[in-house]
């Protein structure tokens, strides 16, 4: 999330999500969950020829990762409503 780094003659600055950071108290504003790891078991599947492993895992990277962030909205919401 990089911010134009030019110098610009004229405009407005530019600015990039970090300058929007959350304050001191309240909610989390934002927050990115990932599964390490998944990308190179499946490029390794498919250095194998086996498309359906390959599929099979980013398939559940994707969920899990999906399922991680729900469980961290719940608790946020719990924690800070």
């Amino acid at each position: 999330m990089l911010r134009q780094q030019n110098r610009q003659a004229r405009g407005p600055a530019q600015p990039g999500l970090a300058d929007y950071g959350r304050p001191r108290r309240g909610p989390p504003r934002g927050f990115a969950v990932a599964i390490h790891g998944a990308e190179k078991l499946a490029a390794s599947y498919e250095a194998n020829r086996d498309d359906y492993q390959s599929i099979m895992v980013k398939a559940l990277a994707d969920r899990l990762a999906e399922a991680f962030a729900e469980h961290i909205h719940l608790q946020a919401r719990r924690d800070w409503c």
